[in-house]
């Protein structure tokens, strides 16, 4: 029956419109025609797999084109003989007026005689057409003749197509009788430019179609599926309903490889009730599709319940061209009639007249397994699951962001100095940039001295009272004030007190300073550290904000600032300074971002499994096409004008400010008080900023533009979460969760790499053009000035301003009380160098334990990266194959192969029955499904074996005393045999038959390496090339031993063979393992043969199952780790230029980055190989799967994974060569180094000499002496005691005692002893030196400091240093008489010239303080007096309250 299908539906040279050149093609036929018959028809319990199936098709296909081939030649004399004799006949018929033979029973051919206009207004039939010759009339008058004149016409009805020698295979779909026709005038012969032909065609009953329409089907379509046959036929179709309908047309939808849908469909058409619910599709429609073509019918509402006849049909007509032998396809116009059982056709442009058409009843069926738009909340589950995700952690995300804001409003304002005094009137702002590097930031406290062209500050503490550290990319500002202005300010001298324990050191980027008197900005650039290993200090020169500054500092600058600012992900944590895109808008933005872009990929996700774009740039699985590039532009061009429109809503909205109540509410407790003990409560009482900084600069939305940008946030996710939803329905389960992997994978690496690398380029580019750093001009100084005097009380009345004077006193005094801060000067000298001493000891500490941790983790990630690669299973693999096929028991085995005769007998009884079971253990027939499983049924046949010849050309030989004569030679890879030979090495040409009836057609023709990826094959006597003649067996046990026994049968090994390769791959699902096997049999030019075999397992997916989730996650880690070192060692590189190939341990670092750079390109070359490999063998099941050039990268691979996984477990040494026993270790072989580079040549220079004697003594005798690589094993063995002497004894008595006697006196008892001579006086230096090393172990300081931790620690007594507001300030003066008279601010001095003078002035000032230096002063006011104007005091208050509250 099959058979019977096959021949029915696929035309004999049907392989020229739908190559079946492969199996994959013949496959994809077979499951067409199946599909479009009837999804009832099932093959999976017939005995013949598909690919054995897809085989036999196509050799039937062969077959079927060898005969027709035969046919088309005998066709061709037939039409001519024919055609002669019908003209012969025509000009024998009796010219008459009017006559015809039609009635004549006796002959095919149609004779009529009449007058021209007759044939051209009526139909003339013959037995099957009828025809009328429109153009005759136009054709006589171009010819001089009358259109009234008699004309004679032949018209002859070909029972077969005999028409069928063309060259496009056109013919093939001829399915009519071929109706030719020839017009004679009197005397010639006539051809009509156009005319109209009838032909009789059988109407198909149609299907009665009962609509069943799935109640979740949202298109509401009834699906069926047809072949659409030939590209140039029309697509016809009736579709009529049955019974009572109140409706006047269907709606039918088209769609050539997959399932339409209401939103997915390639066109739609109407078939309408005013045409006879009749409609033909022109082929320009289909655009060249042909196959397997899906079509629905809509039958919404009532029509449901409407049943209707279906009929389709492909149909076309056809005119032949003698000339160039081709039917035509393109020159008539079709109409159907069903009713009349006619196909008609109006021809132009005719050349001969030859017709015929090509009516096929198109194969469908009702396609009730697939219906789209259903929603089914399994099928969604992946993608309603990740909404669910990503708005629980907006929410989430949401709650904690909105305390960071309301935090930032507080931390980012503008607070006064602590050490500010009531009566400086000169003021600054100073904003300090934090950089944002790990653990820039600090809690020790910070001191500075700004210096200007008037003179310098005191030594300042940059404190407000509250604040106490200066977080990673924090910018915090203050407010500082000056008793006289400071004029141009020069520079800044900074520093810290180290007394931030864990967070001591700090990362300065730079201090900006406002003057508000002049309203310039001075930056003081710093980008470095400071900590005792460095600098404690730095002294900054300052520079304009429209100078130039420095690259490196412009590049750092604005890297942070866009990195704050403008990434979408790092902005939500380092949120920039007086910025009103709050945090919970930056995420919320993030959210419609995300899915702007889950809507962008699914618009052009192309669900189209059997759809391969091709690559611009493949590297092993990655794949880069035009495809790609043009969605993600699509992509980048759909998201971006959004999430830009509301990101600059949000950033340029005025924001509400808050007033006091808002305060209130903010700053009350449960039980409605405030709590101004609070740090919050704090600094918002002295804060002196808006806490919503105002905008000024470009344009300014009102604050409730903010509601707006809010709208579009919400509208941007739910549009995208409904259409995405919508797709999903579509795709159904599979294809959502493929698109939710490729999405996430894409919006990863979008998050990791590709914005990263975009802002450092747009940096880089700014940092260039522009050559100063951006100011921040939201800053409203007016109000901050306002803000100060007003704490202050300088705007109220004399009494507010006297209260809130001495409230300010108190509230510092109350702060210092808590606090007792001082300004301490840098730490110098010994204190500054035991400082960093500790710290240093801290950081080798901290250093060995990640050193320790990080190489332990390394070594981990690297075994099991190496184990996921080989296993011990790999053994049992290996051992399995040796005992089936090597060694099979009471059966020829491998190693028994002497003769091409053994091979033949090998391979029919060993290898054959292995590897093709077709019983089971108890005789019964396998299924198809188990014979592709090799015996035992664990591993699966990947493809076909194959065997592989390697010969030699013809050559003759000098033989001397004989002559010339022709021989057999050696093989030698530059001169083997290339030419193509015909079966049983016959020369060429080969009869046509041999490729139609033969199966090893192709065993004797040369295939280059190149076309089959080959490689050299090593072997015992030679090497081998790539190529060779190559016979791949079937897939199928019996056409395997046919193919076998034509080869033993047309002699394919005799004595020009010099080597037979027999190949093929298995696969253990269960070890997901594939297992290459090559045997080699290399026949001598002497005769016999010497066999040898390699097996070798491989694993090459190895991301499967938790072990290989695992695996994938230390493979990425491996490759963070190359990336790390590699800019470590670039650092290096660059910072110690040729020094550092000077040092040991960064050059072998430098080798283990080389190292793991090769092992990341041969594993993406070994995925990317095997990736095409497979690809292949899925196209075509019958392709021999060539695993060796993967085996070569695995091999390859796995060395240098072992060298690197030996490199790192000796790494190991440097860190802990801060130990003094360790290192004398190594250092024994660093000064041996020289001595044992000299000694290892001369113990080489020995070893070879006793190997050449060896050789010429033992060689012709004993395998184990037979060349120089096996003498060379057999003595180095002898030197750990594992001697050969005994065979050697045996064969050469006298000369083997001799030989071993000299060999063990020099070797082992002279040369070895020298070399542990060389290692001992090594080892003695390396000791000493040890023991006289000054500096301290560090194992020992880090074993001590443990033990501390668990010891009790010694007694001692604390002194604790007195309060600064111990006593008053009045007894402080009386008995401290040596402190250090109060300066404020130095006196200007003109004769400045350079800043080095006022550095060292102020270095100076600051180390002749003292602890006792700084105190609060006790100050009692005394009753105010009515002022004139601004507040006055005693002479004795407000010398008080001129001093600064740093001094006595």
């Amino acid at each position: 029956m099959f058979k019977e299908i096959v021949r029915a539906s696929v035309p004999d040279d049907f392989i020229e419109i739908r190559p079946v050149g492969n199996l994959a093609s013949g496959r994809n036929n077979i499951d067409e025609m199946l599909l479009a018959l009837s999804e009832n028809i099932s093959l999976y319990d017939s005995q013949l797999s598909p690919v054995e199936r897809a085989y036999l098709y196509v050799r039937m296909q062969k077959h079927l084109k060898y005969n027709t081939e035969e046919k088309k030649k005998t066709a061709k004399e037939a039409a001519n003989m024919t055609l002669e004799l019908a003209q012969e006949v025509q000009n024998q018929w009796k010219l008459c007026r009017r006559c015809s033979n039609a009635r004549n029973s006796k002959t095919n051919q149609l004779l009529k005689n009449d007058k021209s206009n007759k044939f051209m207004t009526k139909m003339t039939a013959t037995a099957t057409s009828k025809f009328r010759i429109d153009g005759l009339g136009e054709t006589l008058e171009n010819l001089t003749y009358d259109t009234f004149d008699t004309v004679s016409v032949s018209a002859f009805e070909f029972q077969e197509n005999v028409y069928m020698y063309d060259n496009d295979s056109t013919s093939s779909f001829v399915t009519s009788k071929v109706l030719r026709i020839d017009v004679k005038s009197v005397d010639t012969r006539v051809t009509p430019g156009y005319m109209t032909f009838q032909q009789t065609v059988i109407t198909p009953i149609p299907e009665y179609v009962i609509p069943e329409v799935h109640e979740e089907d949202v298109s509401e379509f009834m699906y069926h599926r047809l072949i659409y046959q030939k590209a140039t036929d029309e697509l016809c179709m009736i579709i009529e309903p049955q019974g009572r309908y109140n409706f006047t047309e269907y709606r039918v939808y088209i769609k050539y490889s997959s399932v339409p849908s209401i939103i997915d469909f390639d066109f739609n058409v109407y078939v309408k009730g005013e045409f006879n619910w009749q409609l033909c599709i022109p082929p320009e429609k289909m655009r060249n599709h042909t196959g397997l073509t899906y079509m629905a019918v809509q039958l919404p509402g009532n029509m449901t319940s409407v049943a209707y006849n279906l009929t389709i049909v492909t149909v076309g007509c056809l005119t032949w061209e003698e000339k160039i032998s081709k039917w035509h396809t393109d020159k008539c116009e079709l109409q159907w009639k069903p009713d009349e059982n006619l196909v008609s056709c109006f021809c132009k442009d005719i050349t001969d007249l030859v017709f015929s058409n090509s009516f096929f009843v198109a194969p469908n069926s009702i396609d009730f397994n697939t219906v789209f738009l259903r929603f089914s909340p399994l099928n969604q589950a992946a993608v309603i699951g990740t909404f669910s995700v990503l708005f629980v952690c907006y929410i989430v995300a949401v709650i904690f962001l909105s305390g960071l804001d309301r935090q930032d409003s507080l931390k980012w304002g503008i607070t006064p100095l602590r050490d500010n005094t009531i009566n400086e009137i000169n003021y600054y702002i100073i904003k300090v940039f934090t950089g944002m590097r790990r653990g820039a930031g600090t809690k020790s406290r910070v001191a500075f001295v700004l210096t200007g062209s008037n003179g310098s500050t005191r030594p300042r503490e940059l404190y407000d009272g509250v604040r106490e550290e200066f977080s990673t990319g924090s910018v915090m500002s203050f407010f500082m004030s000056t008793n006289q202005p400071l004029g141009d300010l020069l520079h800044l001298y900074i520093w810290h007190d180290n007394s931030g324990g864990s967070q001591a050191e700090w990362y300065l980027n730079q201090v900006v300073v406002y003057d508000i008197e002049t309203l310039k900005a001075y930056t003081f650039v710093a980008e470095r550290w400071l900590s005792v290993d460095t600098h404690i200090d730095a002294c900054l020169p300052s520079s304009l904000y429209n100078h130039p500054i420095k690259f490196e500092s412009r590049f750092f600058f604005q890297l942070r600032d866009r990195f704050s600012e403008n990434h979408t992900w790092i902005s939500i944590i380092y949120r920039p300074q007086t910025s009103t895109f709050t945090r919970i808008q930056r995420v919320s933005c993030a959210l419609a971002f995300i899915f702007l872009t889950m809507l962008a990929n699914a618009m052009y996700f192309n669900p189209e499994p059997n759809y391969i774009s091709p690559a611009i740039l493949e590297v092993g699985p990655f794949r880069f096409t035009k495809q790609q590039i043009y969605i993600s532009i699509i992509c980048a061009a759909v998201t971006t004008p959004p999430i830009m429109l509301i990101v600059y809503i949000f950033q340029h909205t005025k924001r509400r400010k808050q007033t006091n109540d808002d305060h209130k509410k903010k700053g009350n407790t449960c039980c409605g008080k405030q709590r101004s003990a609070t740090n919050e409560a704090r600094l918002r009482e002295i804060q002196l900023s808006s806490e919503t900084p105002e905008l000024k600069a470009g344009l300014v939305f009102p604050f409730w533009f903010v509601y707006i940008g809010w709208l579009l946030v919400l509208a941007a996710i739910a549009a995208s979460a409904f259409f995405i939803v919508l797709y999903s329905i579509e795709w159904g389960k599979q294809k959502s969760e493929e698109w939710l992997t490729t999405f996430f994978m894409s919006i990863f690496e979008s998050i990791i790499f590709v914005d990263p690398i975009l802002v450092i380029c747009i940096v880089f580019v700014l940092s260039l053009l522009l050559r100063t750093n951006k100011v921040d001009k939201n800053i409203d100084i007016q109000h901050i000035v306002e803000r100060y005097k007003q704490m202050k009380g300088d705007q109220d009345d004399e009494l507010q301003s006297a209260i809130k004077v001495l409230q300010s006193i108190k509230n510092d005094f109350e702060s210092l009380e808590k606090d007792p801060r001082r300004v301490t000067p840098p730490m110098q000298g010994r204190d500054l160098a035991l400082a960093a001493e500790n710290h240093r000891r801290k950081i080798l500490m901290t250093s060995f334990a990640k050193d320790i941790l990080l190489n332990i983790l390394l070594i981990i990630i690297l075994f099991s990266i190496a184990y996921a690669n080989r296993d011990s299973k790999s053994y049992m693999h290996h051992e399995e194959i040796v005992n089936a096929i090597v060694e099979p028991w009471k059966l020829p085995q491998f190693h028994d192969i002497k003769t091409p005769g053994d091979v033949y007998n090998w391979l029919n009884i060993s290898v054959i029955p292995s590897l093709f079971p077709e019983f089971d253990i108890n005789g019964a027939p396998l299924h198809w499904t188990v014979r592709q499983f090799t015996n035992g049924y664990n591993n699966f046949r990947l493809g076909p074996p194959r065997l592989r010849q390697l010969r030699m050309k013809n050559r003759t030989c000098e033989i001397p005393y004989i002559g010339r004569e022709s021989c057999h030679g050696k093989y030698k890879i530059l001169n083997e045999e290339e030419t193509n030979f015909c079966l049983g090495w016959t020369e060429p040409p080969c009869p046509v038959s041999e490729h139609v009836f033969n199966l090893t057609v192709d065993a004797w023709k040369y295939t280059l390496a190149l076309d089959i990826w080959g490689l050299p094959t090593p072997g015992i006597y030679t090497t081998y090339g790539g190529g060779g003649y190559i016979a791949t067996f079937d897939v199928g046990r019996n056409i395997s031993i046919g193919m076998l026994n034509e080869l033993f049968k047309n002699v394919w090994m005799n004595r020009k063979t010099r080597a037979v390769i027999f190949e093929f791959t298995l696969y253990n699902a269960v070890t997901n393992m594939f297992i290459y096997n090559i045997f080699l049999i290399e026949f001598l030019e002497s005769g016999g043969a010497i066999t040898t075999f390699s097996i070798y397992p491989v694993r090459v997916y190895t991301h499967h199952g938790a072990l290989g989730t695992y695996t994938l996650v230390c493979e990425i880690i491996f490759v963070v780790y190359l990336i790390v070192l590699c800019v470590k060692v670039c650092v290096r590189i660059y910072q110690k230029h040729l020094n550092f190939f000077k040092e040991f341990w960064p050059v072998y670092e430098m080798v283990m980055l080389l190292t793991g750079i090769v092992i990341v390109v041969f594993f993406a070359l070994r995925l990317g190989f095997a990736y095409q490999t497979i690809n292949k063998f899925n196209e075509d099941k019958k392709l021999f799967v060539d695993f060796g050039h993967i085996i070569l990268w695995d091999q390859m691979l796995v060395t240098a994974l072992a060298i690197l996984v030996f490199m790192s477990t000796l790494r190991m040494l440097e860190v802990f060569a801060s130990s003094k026993k360790i290192n004398a270790v190594i250092q024994v072989f660093h000064d041996c180094g020289k001595d044992l580079c000299w000694y290892s040549l001369t113990f080489l220079h020995i070893f070879i000499a006793f190997c050449l004697f060896g050789l010429l003594m033992f060689g012709s005798k004993l395998n184990s002496y037979k060349d120089f690589y096996s003498t060379m094993g057999t003595l180095f063995i002898a030197l750990i005691g594992k001697s050969k002497f005994t065979e050697v004894d045996e064969t050469e008595p006298i000369f083997a005692k001799l030989f071993f006697w000299f060999y063990i006196l020099t070797v082992v008892f002279f040369v070895l002893s020298i070399f542990l001579s060389i290692l001992g006086a090594s080892i003695d230096i390396a000791i000493h030196s040890s023991r006289h090393d000054p500096r301290e172990d560090l194992v020992e300081y880090i074993i001590n400091s443990v033990k501390s931790l668990f010891s009790k620690p010694t007694r001692h007594v604390d002194v604790k240093a007195p309060s600064p507001i111990a006593d008053s300030p009045l007894k402080v003066e009386a008995e401290d008489t040596t402190s250090v008279t109060p300066t404020g601010e130095t006196s200007p001095d003109p004769q400045i010239d350079k800043i080095e003078d006022n550095f060292t002035d102020d270095l100076d000032a600051i180390s002749k303080m003292s602890e006792e230096d700084i105190i609060l002063p006790v100050v009692e006011v005394k009753r105010v007096p009515k002022f004139r104007s601004k507040t006055q005091f005693s002479t004795r208050t407000l010398n008080l309250m001129e001093r600064p509250p740093w001094r006595p």
